[in-house]
């Protein structure tokens, strides 16, 4: 199964800093599926309001009339495969035509999509399957909480979840700052000392996230969410197996 990998136009408004490509629904592997194409343009100056051609192989294309720099449009692909997807600003007669400054998003693969970021930091996000799992701890499991009465859940429809905890350099990218007290880790750390309030706020970093990617989509995972990415199709204390490595205080590895 092939991703999609996208690109971006020739040409956009003098002043304009970014024409950015993202989809809601990155893999064109069902021939006939229609997938969701947005495209948002960024700058200084006032936001253009003209026509933008996306086009690609194996497809008729679609065009979209930007509103407030953002527009929508659907492609239906007729063969499956890797697919480059290019935006054309075809032009608004309040403005003259510069060069593109940057491109949108890349999806990797049918099972990952990386999203580029303000200054190119790329937010790589994994394809988690459907299915029904085990939630919960064995009610033998060592240091398990009362709360996690084993259960089957069902997720009916496949997610995307962050690959890695979100970086420094994300939040930096997203929020324009770094509150990490162990800054000099590096960019690549991940970030902390950050509340659920500056993640959920109205102008928080979930917010802001969807904003600058022009969608709606990016949200935090629900609990069986990240319990079914998190063991991934297994069952054990971990992922890896019911032992801990030097045990939950650092003594020598122990059965879970």
């Amino acid at each position: 199964v092939g991703g999609v990998q996208t690109a971006s136009s020739h040409m956009v408004p003098a002043g304009v800093a970014a024409l950015a490509i993202t989809s809601d629904s990155p893999d064109p592997s069902a021939v006939g599926q229609a997938v969701s194409v947005g495209v948002t343009v960024s700058g200084t100056g006032p936001l253009p309001t003209g026509t933008v051609a996306v086009t690609s192989a194996d497809t008729t294309g679609c065009q979209l009339t930007l509103a407030s720099g953002m527009g929508n449009c659907f492609l239906a692909f007729t063969a499956s495969g890797p697919k480059t997807i290019t935006a054309t600003y075809l032009g608004d007669p309040n403005y003259s035509a510069g060069p593109l400054a940057t491109t949108g998003h890349l999806v990797l693969n049918s099972g990952e999509v990386a999203y580029a970021l303000p200054g190119g930091v790329p937010l790589i996000m994994v394809r988690i399957p459907a299915g029904t799992f085990q939630m919960g701890s064995g009610l033998t499991e060592r240091g398990r909480e009362s709360e996690e009465t084993p259960h089957q859940v069902t997720l009916t429809s496949d997610y995307f979840l962050g690959k890695f905890e979100v970086t420094q350099a994300q939040w930096q990218a997203v929020m324009g700052y770094n509150p990490a007290f162990f800054a000099s880790c590096g960019a690549g750390c991940p970030v902390e000392r950050v509340s659920l309030n500056t993640i959920l706020a109205e102008d928080g970093f979930i917010a802001r996230l969807n904003q600058l990617l022009g969608t709606t989509k990016f949200r935090l995972p629900t609990e069986a969410e990240w319990e079914h990415a998190a063991r991934g199709g297994t069952q054990p204390r971990f992922s890896f197996g019911a032992a801990l490595a030097g045990g939950d205080v650092c003594n020598a590895n122990e059965d879970a």
